[in-house]
């Protein structure tokens, strides 16, 4: 189908066959696609078909014709254009360059703006920022009742974090009456979890079990993930009781793993937070500090331990005794004995601080295109192959110095890995990153 006839009944169809399951079907007939000929009229509609049908390179590539004049950003264009940019670019993991974008002050704030700046800050753990666009969210007349629901559950959600818990159990307990009387069983589910959480945090751990073994009830049959983080709170719970207990411990990692193994990464840098504060392990808690960027989530670290968890500007992990190698992020430099052998360039320092700033995660390209070159757009027909550039030059500098360190690329993930033992190596990272 590489012209667009009768378009308008197509998308009826698509959107029918993505409700019934048949995404993929919808994805292979798009695929086939030259989607510039899309109409105008037409244009914000079917990009919302390519997001749902994780068509996403069709989706950006029609709407960067539209919303790029001369290389640059055209911010006069209408607000859901830009919105569907928005949602593809955070569906592709291009959050920090969709965050940039929907945040610009030439836009005027509506409902979707809104929205996007809210969900956008909780992604990039801007709790604050999104807390602000929630209520500004929520100030506006929606008229989709199961929408306004779910981002009510998100402010709450918000408000917990920065430890307004009064505030959040208020929004929670009317999250919970409006799903009652629509029958949304899994909002009540996610809304008595998220109660567990927040009795958990202010140490009413019988209620915060209460709300958890309510929550099982009502997400029974839901998305497992949905599941996982019930068990997640109880394990927590049960080692905030018990915090030298070795069935408590056992159990709080099996969670994580299995947290691992759905790539649930934000769980698993919850599980490691708050076991190292209910265990007084320091040095995991430093870890866990270091390894989060961003500093609305180190600052909570500090509130929950009750004081700064590191007070360097710089952080060592070491994984044994004997390192031999010292890849230093901040500088840019890697030494062997104290001896340089690579002082990288500004594109190499920009990959290797991308693939290590964050533990928990395992980054994908359009996210390291957005960190290394934040000033630039994400194009998904040229961007990839400017980050698997810089990742050849990366490892050409690592075989011509015998480094025993290599690249690893499966897909759109990319992640460093060493020949021989991570013990021999030491990174001496930087807490904050510009």
């Amino acid at each position: 189908m590489n012209t667009i006839r009768n378009l308008d009944q197509k998308l009826v169809e698509w959107d029918a066959l993505i409700k019934s399951g048949e995404g993929k079907l919808v994805k292979s007939e798009i695929a086939k696609m030259v989607v510039s000929n899309v109409p105008n009229r037409l244009i914000v509609k079917f990009a919302d078909i390519c997001r749902r049908s994780e068509s996403y390179d069709k989706g950006l590539f029609l709407l960067q014709g539209h919303l790029f004049r001369k290389g640059q950003f055209d911010y006069s264009q209408n607000n859901k254009l830009i919105s569907s940019y928005c949602e593809l670019l955070l569906k592709v993991n291009a959050s920090q360059y969709a965050y940039k974008l929907i945040n610009n002050k030439t836009l005027t704030v509506d409902e979707n703006i809104a929205y996007l700046r809210a969900v956008l800050g909780m992604v990039m753990w801007d709790i604050e920022g999104a807390r602000k666009n929630f209520e500004s969210y929520l100030n506006f007349d929606i008229q989709d009742a199961y929408k306004k629901t779910i981002q009510l559950l998100n402010y709450a959600s918000a408000l917990a974090f920065l430890g307004e818990y009064e505030k959040c159990h208020y929004y929670l307990d009317e999250v919970i009456k409006v799903s009652t009387t629509n029958s949304w069983k899994l909002l009540i589910g996610n809304a008595l979890e998220s109660k567990g959480y927040v009795d958990m945090e202010q140490n009413e751990l019988n209620r915060a079990s209460e709300s958890l073994e309510q929550a099982d009830i009502f997400l029974e049959e839901s998305n497992p993930r949905y599941k996982l983080f019930v068990s997640m709170w109880k394990a927590l719970i049960e080692l905030k009781k018990s915090p030298t207990s070795e069935n408590a411990y056992n159990n709080l990692e099996r969670i994580r793993n299995s947290a691992l193994e759905i790539g649930s990464w934000n769980s698993v840098r919850k599980i490691d937070m708050y076991a190292s504060i209910f265990t007084k392990d320091i040095y995991k808690l430093q870890y866990v500090y270091a390894g989060s960027p961003y500093s609305q989530f180190q600052y909570k670290i500090n509130s929950l331990f009750g004081k700064n968890v590191l007070e360097d500007n710089n952080y060592l992990l070491k994984y044994g005794n004997k390192p031999r190698y010292v890849l230093n992020i901040k500088n840019g430099t890697l030494t062997f004995h104290d001896n340089l052998l690579i002082e990288f360039t500004k594109t190499m320092k920009a990959l290797l601080s991308s693939l290590l700033k964050d533990f928990y995660r395992q980054p994908l390209i359009p996210q390291i295109f957005c960190e290394m070159y934040p000033d630039e757009y994400f194009n998904p027909n040229s961007s990839p192959r400017r980050v698997y550039v810089a990742t050849q030059r990366l490892r050409k500098a690592f075989e011509k110095n015998n480094v025993p360190l290599d690249i690893e690329i499966k897909g759109s993930k990319i992640r460093l890995i060493p020949k021989i033992s991570w013990e021999y190596f030491s990174i001496v990272l930087p807490l904050t990153y510009e």
